[in-house]
């Protein structure tokens, strides 16, 4: 989990235009995307990555802890 969002952390802009396209393809939303809707999408991805990275780091501890 937290490779995922280090991977993440460095193609955020790639994966970023990726979401902005699949909702306007998706939800007909206007082209190009307000900028309320880019920074919707850079703040839900910034949640995801922070959410991944601890629950990443909770299986690591609990696992030192564990042993």
């Amino acid at each position: 989990m937290m490779v995922l969002a280090v991977v993440w952390s460095i193609f955020r802009q790639e994966i970023l235009r990726y979401q902005l396209r699949l909702g306007t393809a998706l939800y007909d939303l206007p082209r190009p995307a307000e900028p309320a809707q880019v920074k919707a999408a850079e703040y839900t991805g910034v949640i995801l990555r922070i959410l991944l990275f601890l629950l990443g780091l909770t299986i690591v501890l609990a696992r030192l802890m564990l042993r």
